[in-house]
């Protein structure tokens, strides 16, 4: 299976071509975009009831990745 570290997700968050920061507008986006990052490169999904999710944010996310429970 797929083995990450998370520091390799964390230092995607600097890296322009895995996250656009500019769609990032405080720290808890940053920890959802942390967050979905990890589960687009485990090709998972991040499963939150935050409607404030910004997976535009990360940029290969897709509705596979995020779930919003409403």
């Amino acid at each position: 299976g797929l083995h990450l570290q998370p520091g390799e997700i964390l230092a995607s968050l600097l890296d322009d071509t895995v996250v656009d920061r500019s769609r990032l507008l405080g720290h808890r986006q940053v920890t959802d975009a942390y967050l979905l990052a990890l589960a687009v490169a485990a090709g998972g999904r991040f499963v939150t009831l935050d409607q404030s999710v910004p997976r535009s944010a990360v940029r290969q996310a897709s509705s596979h990745n995020l779930t919003v429970i409403p």
